[in-house]
């Protein structure tokens, strides 16, 4: 409707008469009944991006400038802090990286870094297109397997998760071990027995929950109505019955051709990408691309 002619019709009441005038002549609308209504806004969205100025920018190098000629090795993190300067931490920064943490960083910045020694101060106040960087090396992890305090950090989650389900795994195994079905295990850990559908060898997802590979193609080698032993996935510890099997239907000629083709093609990339991984790991090659760039 034109704007004229919708606002007599539901601007009005069951039973009205009234005459509108609008671009395609003159009206004359009885409202008969109206069915429903509801509010309608009309907004209108202006964007306007913010850049800072150059006082804004002058005045954010100052204060890189002042913390810069403040700091050195031994007083770092104090002088950031009185700064009211947050101190961040790149666990892991490789030649040819190109952000720390996330922010991106001239290259310049990380020649500096990969000629510097542990605990010197970068020779500069470095620009990004949002950031002023002063940084300091505080590590430096030769070549090599690395000492267990270097990758600490970083493993640690995986070997606490690691122990607790091995953990999960024998308080499960126990609670299976007499038990003929998964509701008297599900009993026994106090925990609830959770059905789900459709579960597909070719993709070993279990519907509402997690990928799971382990606990899929477990499945698929049990017995009906027989209860597994515990499973160790990627999301926790697990004990499945399978309820049935459904075979899939029989495959069309056409469909089997596409199918064959598709996992041809994956199977190629797959090995495309194997062969590139080996040539690199076997390469007797040193990478100093960070001198020139």
């Amino acid at each position: 409707m034109v704007p004229a002619f919708e606002e007599a019709a539901f601007g009005g009441k069951a039973g009205d008469v009234v005459v509108v005038e609008s671009d395609f002549g003159v009206h004359v609308i009885k409202i008969e009944r109206q069915v429903g209504n509801s509010k309608i806004a009309k907004t209108a969205i202006i964007d306007k991006s913010i850049v800072a100025g150059r006082a804004t920018q002058d005045a954010a190098y100052a204060k890189a400038n002042a913390f810069y000629s403040e700091a050195d090795k031994k007083n770092f993190k104090e002088v950031a802090s009185k700064h009211g300067l947050n101190v961040e931490t790149s666990a892991r920064t490789l030649a040819m990286d190109g952000t720390l943490n996330g922010t991106e960083v001239p290259r310049e910045l990380l020649r500096w870094a990969f000629g510097a020694k542990q605990g010197e101060i970068s020779d500069k106040v470095y620009e990004s297109e949002s950031h002023y960087i002063v940084a300091r090396v505080t590590g430096i992890q030769e070549k090599g397997i690395q000492p267990l305090e270097a990758v600490k950090s970083e493993i640690e989650p995986a070997v606490r998760n690691m122990v607790k389900a091995r953990m999960l795994k024998e308080k499960l195994n126990n609670a299976i071990s007499g038990s003929s079905s998964i509701d008297q295990i599900a009993q026994k850990v106090s925990k609830n027995v959770q059905t789900v559908e459709n579960v597909v060898f070719a993709n070993p997802v279990i519907p509402g929950i997690a990928l799971e590979n382990a606990v899929v193609g477990t499945v698929f080698g049990l017995q009906p109505n027989k209860p597994s032993a515990a499973i160790e996935g990627n999301q926790g510890v697990y004990a499945v019955q399978v309820v049935g099997f459904v075979n899939p239907k029989a495959l069309s000629g056409d469909e089997l051709n596409k199918q064959q083709r598709q996992m041809m093609t994956n199977t190629t990339q797959r090995a495309w990408g194997g062969i590139f991984r080996a040539l690199q790991d076997n390469a007797k090659i040193d990478d100093n691309r960070i001198r020139f760039y």
